[in-house]
């Protein structure tokens, strides 16, 4: 009996720590992200970034990026990330109408548990690849304006714990301060 409670005492520091390690790799990664994200000043090289690096840190098939233009109620597909990337839908779309639109409208994380069913089949800003199933997207937001919506794909059914949803809500933070700054930039040049 004492045995078996010292083997279950091992265990459970052994899964602690892991967990702590995990904690420790995913900090690292979102300090250096914001490191990077901060120091992008064209908005393209930027959002590529950003959905290269929450693909990764999220272990995700896909990451999409969407841009809002709330003057025009308009949507479009900004970046994309995946391996073998399909293209990318091209155009804007009625905000209304555009997958981001639930994250962007509401300006909160949605999740979609299948984008595979057959009321998404319609939508034509989600990326064409058969492989997506599960969806979470997340708002970028700075000063109240909505300055669009980073999306999250997995190639099986998967429901986003509390963690993945903090991970990307700080990512699309950095994100949206990033690319509120690029565009800051790009205007003091311009004029």
């Amino acid at each position: 009996e004492q045995l078996t409670a010292e083997a279950t005492s091992i265990v459970q520091q052994l899964w602690r720590m892991r967990a702590l390690q995990a904690k420790a790799r995913q900090l690292e990664t979102l300090l250096m992200t914001g490191q990077a994200l901060v120091a992008k000043l064209e908005s393209q090289e930027l959002l590529d970034t950003l959905t290269r690096d929450t693909r990764r840190m999220m272990s995700a098939r896909a990451c999409a990026l969407y841009l809002h233009d709330a003057a025009r109620a308009t949507v479009r597909f900004a970046a994309f990330d995946a391996p073998d990337a399909p293209p990318v839908p091209a155009g804007e779309q009625p905000a209304a109408a555009c997958f981001a639109s639930a994250a962007i409208l509401t300006r909160k994380q949605v999740e979609f548990p299948d984008v595979r069913s057959p009321e998404f089949r319609s939508v034509a800003d989600l990326p064409v690849e058969q492989t997506l199933c599960s969806a979470l997207l997340t708002p970028l937001i700075v000063d109240r304006e909505v300055l669009g919506a980073l999306a999250v794909f997995t190639d099986q059914a998967h429901r986003f714990d509390n963690d993945e949803k903090r991970i990307c809500a700080t990512l699309a933070s950095l994100g949206a301060v990033a690319l509120q700054n690029a565009r800051l930039y790009a205007r003091v040049f311009q004029s």
